[in-house]
């Protein structure tokens, strides 16, 4: 079992999650031209995780109004134009990739319920992509 933990942390409880349980909200080819042109991978390698990732279940509708109203995520709805159910990634995308293109099983994040903590979350932790650590 290879693991990834974060650097920091902030007052939620942490949680070790499956990585191949998780939900990317962005498309693979998406993370992978940001990660490649901000240098993530990078800084993963020189500096780790600096921070935990963070993630709610499908059910809560404020992440299904999230999903249709960003249209190029259709990989998150079935057939039927229904959600895929799933831990679905809202801050830590990158991070996830990089997980599973590094072989990890586990990454270390919090699960959430509420817009208000997804956007302290993000208050939080925002990293401009200018300032990835390199």
């Amino acid at each position: 079992m290879k693991k990834l933990f974060p650097a920091k942390n902030f007052p939620f409880e942490l949680k070790e999650l499956e990585v191949n349980k998780l939900r990317c909200i962005p498309t693979d080819a998406w993370l992978k031209q940001r990660s490649k042109q901000f240098g993530y991978d990078e800084s993963f390698e020189v500096h780790g995780m600096l921070y935990p990732i963070v993630v709610s279940t499908h059910e809560h509708p404020w992440v299904e109004q999230r999903l249709r109203i960003e249209k190029q995520n259709p990989h998150h709805f079935d057939s039927n134009n229904k959600i895929i159910p799933g831990l679905y990634v809202h801050l830590g995308n990158k991070r996830v990739l990089y997980a599973m293109q590094k072989g990890y099983s586990h990454i270390h994040g919090y699960i959430i319920s509420t817009e208000t903590q997804k956007n302290s979350s993000r208050w939080q932790t925002h990293i401009e992509h200018t300032e990835i650590p390199k």
